[in-house]
């Protein structure tokens, strides 16, 4: 195993990867002013008192999630080691209790409104990233049918919209926080030229109202 090490190392850090690589990181990302403006508004119509404790207990509770996560991780491949079958029960569980909506915060409208001042834009910056980077590398790619899976307030929408301003026909939102979802339509609500766009709770939900060839997207975009 050790003598791979190095030839994989090679074929990991060649010269194309590391100038790809230092591009990703040769200047900051602007939030465009349509969101920015979005979010100023949309925080001075909410009037939420006590907004820095807010987002200090949206920051906790994100930090308390991952070191769960980070244990059962831990305590899965230790009973794997330990007692592969055990494992394997465990795991059948572990599936079911990490459904989404399960393991994860169920939004109040206090913590959507502490999400939308904190995390919304630095959410949008990741999307956005990726997203031009799959621009990039497929040049005539340009979906016009999107599934935003966990969309939140809607920062891959938003990014989408930036990078494919022209191309999107259709948007399917799958969100189980009805708290989220009302922030995600306020924040659009000024926007021009919008597709059509439905919001569901569960990817169940999108199944049974859709017939089964509106199920197919150009992009399917999800969120952890």
């Amino acid at each position: 195993m050790a003598s791979l090490i190095p030839e994989t190392t090679k074929k990991l850090f060649t010269a194309e990867n590391l100038r790809s690589a230092s591009k990703q990181s040769d200047r900051c990302l602007i939030v465009p002013v349509r969101l920015r403006r979005a979010i100023k508004k949309y925080l001075r119509e909410q009037e939420e008192p006590h907004m820095k404790k807010k987002v200090l207990r949206l920051s906790e509770s994100f930090r308390d999630i991952k070191d769960k996560n980070l244990m059962l991780t831990i305590n899965t491949s230790k009973e794997l080691v330990e007692d592969p079958f055990k494992s394997m029960d465990r795991s059948k569980r572990w599936k079911i209790k990490s459904s989404y909506g399960d393991i994860g915060l169920n939004y109040r409208d206090d913590e959507t409104i502490a999400y939308v001042a904190s995390r919304m834009p630095a959410v949008f910056s990741a999307c956005y990233r990726v997203l031009s980077e799959v621009r990039r590398r497929l040049p005539g790619f340009s979906p016009t049918k999107i599934l935003d899976f966990g969309a939140g307030t809607g920062s891959a929408f938003w990014a989408i919209r930036e990078v494919w301003p022209k191309s999107l026909q259709k948007v399917n939102l799958v969100e189980p926080s009805q708290s989220m979802q009302r922030a995600g339509r306020s924040l659009i609500q000024d926007l021009k030229d919008l597709p059509l766009i439905h919001s569901y709770n569960s990817l169940q939900d999108l199944s049974k109202s859709t017939h089964k060839s509106e199920r197919k997207h150009d992009l399917v975009f999800a969120v952890s």
